[in-house]
C-alpha cells in the first residue's frame, strides 16, 4: 500500500470513528482493536508476524501489551490499546513507557481509536515531557487538519522507520525551530547583539530590535506554523521552458477582501528559478511546503506576484483557492519525483509578463514594504519567503502603477 493510499484508507477509518462517537454505542476494547486500531497498523504498513507481534508478554509480570510494532523483525514502538468509551489516563501513558523501558523500545502509544499519544521513553523528563503528539480523531476538521493527523500517524509507519528513523527527525527538527526561533527574535540575546554588530561592520545601522523584527518577519506569517518542513517548493531539473507569453491579460479586478502576495521561487540542482516557475504555473498550481510564509492565509481571489531571483518578478496570477490540499505524485509538475510534500495554489488568469521586473534600487524605493526598511540596504528578507504586500506594490511590481 502506498502513503497515499494508506491515507485514504485511514481518512475513512477516521470517518467510522466520528460516526461510530456521534451514535453513541458501546464497543469493548477487542471490537475497538479490530474495528478502528487495527485497520489503521495496517495502513501503516503493520500487516503480519514479521512487522507486528500482539499480546507480548512483559517479563516477570504477569502483563502484556497489546502490540509491539516490528517493521523488518526490529523491535520501534509498542502500543497499548484502550476501548473507544474509556477516556485515556495518565495511568495508562505511564503503564507503557513503563513497559517500553523493560523491553528497550523506544517509542511508546496509547490509544484508544479515537485518540492517539506517542511517548519518547528514552526523553529523560517527567511523563509530560516525555509527550511527543496527540492526534484526535473523533471531531469534525478541515482538510488541512485532516492531512497533519496523518502525517503525524505515518511519521509511526514501517515506511518511516524502513527510510529514516521514524519520528526521530521530526522531533529534532521542532527543537532545533524552537531553539532558532528563540535566539533570533529576541533581540536580547546573543545572536542578534553579534549580527546587529556584524551589520555595523557593514556600515549599516540599526536596533536590536529592528534585527529581531527582521528574522519574525521570515520565519514567520500573521498565523502560527508548525515547524514542519522547509519553506520553498523544491527545485528540480526540467526541460527548457517555454517562453514567456507576449502580452499580459489584464489584472483580475479586486475586491476588499483581496490580499496580494510575493512569491520568490528558488533555483537549485540545476533548474533556474524561472524554469521551476513555468513547471507550476503552467500546470495551473504553485507549490508550498509546511511551513512557506502565509500558505494558510491566501485564499481564492488573492493575487500572487512570482519572483525569480535574479531575472525579478517575472509573473503572477490569482489564487483560485486555498493551500490546504497536498499535490500527488500523479500531478507533480517537475520530471523529477517530488521528494517532499507540497501543498498546491490552485491558480487561474496566469500571465507572464513580457519585460521582467528587476528589484532595483529604484524600484525598491517606491515599495511601501520598504517604508521601515531602507531601500538601499539588505533586502533579501523581501525575497526569502512568501510575503503579504500592498495593492500599490502588487501594481508596481507586475508595472502596472495606474
Amino acid at each position: 500500500m502506498s502513503k497515499a493510499d494508506a491515507a485514504v484508507r485511514i481518512r475513512e477509518v477516521f470517518d467510522g470513528i466520528r460516526a461510530y462517537v456521534g451514535e453513541g454505542h458501546r464497543l469493548s476494547e477487542a471490537d475497538t482493536r479490530a474495528e478502528f486500531i487495527d485497520p489503521v497498523l495496517a495502513a501503516l504498513g503493520y500487516r503480519s508476524i514479521v512487522d507486528m507481534r500482539r499480546e507480548v508478554r512483559i517479563a516477570d509480570t504477569n502483563e502484556s501489551l497489546d502490540y509491539v510494532l516490528q517493521p523488518d523483525g526490529k523491535r520501534q514502538v509498542a502500543v497499548e490499546a484502550k476501548s473507544i468509551d474509556r477516556a485515556i489516563l495518565e495511568k495508562d501513558a505511564a503503564q507503557v513507557v513503563q513497559y517500553c523501558s523493560i523491553l528497550g523500545i523506544r517509542w511508546a502509544v496509547v490509544t484508544n481509536a479515537r485518540e492517539w499519544r506517542l511517548y519518547d521513553q528514552f526523553d529523560r523528563g517527567q511523563l509530560s515531557a516525555k509527550l511527543v503528539y496527540r492526534v484526535e480523531l473523533d471531531r469534525v476538521k478541515s482538510e488541512h487538519d485532516q492531512q497533519a493527523d496523518f502525517e503525524r500517524l505515518w511519521l509511526l509507519s514501517a515506511d518511516a522507520f524502513r527510510d529514516g528513523d521514524g519520528p526521530s527527525h521530526w522531533i529534532e527538527s521542532r527543537r532545533m525551530d524552537a531553539v532558532l526561533r528563540a535566539a533570533l527574535v529576541d533581540e536580547r540575546s546573543q545572536e542578534i547583539r553579534y549580527l546587529r554588530k556584524r551589520l555595523e561592520d557593514q556600515g549599516i545601522k540599526t536596533t536590536a530590535s529592528e534585527v529581531a523584527a527582521w528574522f519574525g518577519d521570515a520565519l514567520s506569517d500573521r498565523h502560527q506554523r508548525a515547524p514542519v518542513a522547509e519553506s520553498k517548493p523544491v527545485a528540480v531539473q526540467s526541460p527548457t521552458p517555454a517562453p514567456p507569453s507576449a502580452t499580459p491579460t489584464a489584472v483580475p479586478s479586486p475586491n476588499q477582501a483581496t490580499e496580494h502576495y510575493l512569491v520568490p521561487a528558488s533555483a537549485q540542482g540545476g533548474i533556474t528559478a524561472v524554469q521551476s516557475l513555468h513547471n507550476w504555473l503552467d500546470s495551473g498550481k504553485w507549490g508550498m511546503h509546511e511551513r512557506t510564509g502565509c500558505r494558510r492565509r491566501i485564499k481564492a481571489g488573492d493575487l500572487l506576484a512570482f519572483y525569480a531571483g535574479k531575472s525579478g518578478v517575472v509573473a503572477y496570477a490569482q489564487a483560485a483557492g486555498t493551500a490546504d490540499v497536498l499535490v500527488t505524485e500523479a500531478e507533480w509538475p517537475e520530471p523529477t519525483p517530488m521528494s517532499q510534500p507540497a501543498y498546491k495554489v490552485p491558480l487561474r488568469n496566469v500571465t507572464w509578463l513580457p519585460v521582467s521586473r528587476r528589484l532595483d534600487l529604484a524600484l525598491r524605493s517606491s515599495l511601501d514594504a520598504f517604508q521601515k526598511h531602507p531601500a538601499d540596504g539588505n533586502w533579501a528578507w523581501l525575497v526569502m519567503d512568501t510575503h503579504r504586500i500592498t495593492r500599490e506594490d502588487f501594481l508596481r511590481l507586475i508595472g502596472d502603477a495606474s
